[in-house]
């Protein structure tokens, strides 16, 4: 074997055994430029902090920032318009009478004859119908409730993700697209006085307090009892606790039947106090039936959050085996027929979504660890999640920018805005001065000029659908209270966009 000729200096009387460098070799090859060498490390200055930060970027620090760069602009809207009084959908002037029942006086559940419903439970209204006694303004008390809530759920999904094993930016990734997918995609519940997302914020605190208790073999008795107390506040969010009971039914065998009973027994206590409390007209109210539609429900399937929930399901299937991931996929799994069941019912909108959110914020953080793990492993598995990663942000930037967030840097909304409140002033004063028997169209004109709650479209509609009133009988109601329907400048509403 022949030693290189580099090696050797001087060369040994052999070396002239050892071929030439470039020997077997043509000329043209042999005088080509030589193979370009391997770039040299940075070892300082500019050209390492480029190369930093090159190797830090990846899809998941990517989308964390982006999605906080969104919170933070539809933060900044919601803040601008939660002062504003103009009615931002119906809900708002319907809690908000209810609310004022109760901080008169009145019945918070009225008689099965009158023209009104209220087929919530009582806590949301006890709540913010005792700060308006206090003087409160409750629309605005409902609104900043609802904005919120928003943070309170992230924190819990934050904390669920780490209990369940998540590193840290796992637990931010889910909290954030919570916070992103709700604040560009639910303008219409957001900072608006509905008990939607705070019944999800009370009830995902519940939930993350029994994941926590789970994780560390306790019974987790506090969160079921958290979850309960919620659904006094808003009835239909069931996705959390029904995964709670499933998840212990499952791996506790019997040591699980003492904390069900338990929450069981904290439900209907709270059932038969209300029913002593309100009497017949509490069952009555909160079973008035609804028209429900599956293809209203089928309908609705291409507005959720389906990207973040696919991708969710690639990190997640691979480790079911796992105890947090099938945790998961039973929040997963249970959230979507609940999701279905309630679009199916009419007067339900977006606010079905918020546990299918929650659901897939979960389980999109959980498994961002695993995806990019995966990621490392291959470049085209990299690519591909990068790709998904990139689709799942595009999504919520398109729902802001075809939100109302950019509309107020434009001085012609602004101005609209500022028109609409001179008008909604005027229409309370004019209604203000009309007897106790008128009737709005647009109720927050009513709310506001101090008009009792005599007739709520929404009701009465149902009463006919579900045939439990004829049309005979609402006209004949509506004339012995002698209603006086007043149309009001549709100007007093909140444009849509």
């Amino acid at each position: 074997m022949c030693p290189s000729a580099r090696a050797f200096r001087p060369p040994p009387p052999f070396a002239f055994l050892c071929p030439p460098r470039g020997w077997g070799m043509s000329r043209r090859d042999a005088t080509a430029a030589p193979a370009p060498s391997r770039p040299r490390r940075p070892t300082g200055g500019p050209a390492l902090i480029v190369a930093r930060l090159a190797s830090a970027v990846s899809p998941r620090p990517v989308l964390l920032v982006g999605c906080a760069i969104l919170c933070l602009a539809c933060t900044v809207y919601y803040l601008w318009r939660i002062p504003i009084p103009i009615e931002v959908g119906y809900n708002e002037p319907w809690n908000a009478w209810h609310a004022l029942r109760w901080a008169h006086g009145l019945t918070l559940y009225p008689d099965p004859a009158d023209l009104i419903i209220q087929n919530y439970p009582p806590l949301s209204f006890v709540l913010i119908g005792s700060l308006a006694r206090l003087g409160a303004d409750p629309v605005l008390v409902g609104r900043i409730l609802s904005l919120l809530a928003v943070p309170v759920v992230a924190a819990a999904a934050f904390s669920v993700v780490r209990d369940l094993g998540g590193s840290r930016p796992a637990a931010a990734l889910a909290a954030l697209w919570w916070c992103t997918a709700l604040l560009a995609g639910f303008s219409t519940y957001v900072g608006m006085n509905d008990p939607s997302v705070l019944t999800v914020a009370i009830m995902a605190v519940g939930f993350a307090l029994f994941v926590r208790a789970d994780a560390r073999g306790r019974t987790g008795s506090a969160g079921l009892a958290v979850m309960v107390v919620a659904g006094f506040f808003k009835h239909n969010v069931v996705t959390l606790p029904v995964t709670a009971v499933i998840w212990m039914a499952t791996t506790r065998g019997r040591r699980a039947v003492p904390p069900i009973v338990l929450a069981v027994l904290a439900a209907a206590g709270g059932l038969i106090l209300c029913r002593v409390i309100w009497g017949p007209s509490f069952v009555d109210q909160m079973t008035m039936p609804r028209d429900m539609s599956w293809a209203r429900a089928f309908a609705s399937l291409e507005t959720p959050p389906w990207p973040a929930f696919a991708l969710a399901l690639v990190g997640l299937i691979p480790a079911r085996r796992e105890r947090p991931a099938r945790l998961i996929l039973i929040l997963m799994a249970t959230a979507v027929p609940v999701f279905l069941l309630q679009r199916s019912g009419e007067g339900v909108s977006k606010n079905a979504q918020l546990e299918l959110v929650f659901a897939a914020a979960v389980g999109l953080g959980w498994a961002s660890d695993r995806l990019v793990d995966r990621a490392g492993g291959s470049r085209r598995a990299g690519r591909l999640i990068a790709l998904a990663f990139a689709a799942i942000f595009a999504k919520e930037a398109w729902s802001f920018a075809a939100g109302p967030f950019p509309l107020p840097l434009s001085s012609t909304f602004r101005a609209d805005i500022a028109g609409r409140e001179t008008v909604l002033a005027a229409e309370i004063e004019r209604v203000r001065a009309m007897p106790a028997t008128t009737v709005c169209w647009q109720m927050m004109v009513c709310v506001r000029a101090g008009q009792p709650f005599l007739y709520d479209p929404f009701g009465v509609h149902s009463f006919q659908v579900t045939g439990r009133w004829s049309r005979e009988r609402i006209d004949a109601a509506v004339a012995a209270r002698g209603l006086v329907f007043v149309d009001i400048d549709p100007r007093v509403a909140w444009p849509r966009r």
